[in-house]
């Protein structure tokens, strides 16, 4: 899988986000728009025109993009340690 490396932003969580990996498409860059998760803490960020990250409100999106992300969040909660 892709990684693509960012500009760093710093997560709620204090932990530095400066990587992405495509969840679907593996050549795939993210856009400006384009949502990611924190796989720390599973904050939703969107990512800016300069690649950079900001906060998200889930509540905001339209339900089907809830559920992905939502199954995404379940997904990183799965592979914690306990």
């Amino acid at each position: 899988m892709r990684t693509t490396r960012l500009p760093t932003s710093i997560c709620t969580c204090g932990k530095a986000l400066d990587a992405a990996r495509p969840a679907k498409d593996r050549n795939i860059m993210p856009e400006e728009g384009d949502l990611t998760v924190c796989a720390y803490c599973c904050a939703v960020w969107a990512f800016k025109e300069d690649l950079t990250l900001e906060p998200i409100d889930v509540e905001t999106l339209p339900p089907a993009s809830q559920k992905e992300i939502r199954q995404i969040q379940s997904f990183f909660h799965a592979r914690r340690p306990s």
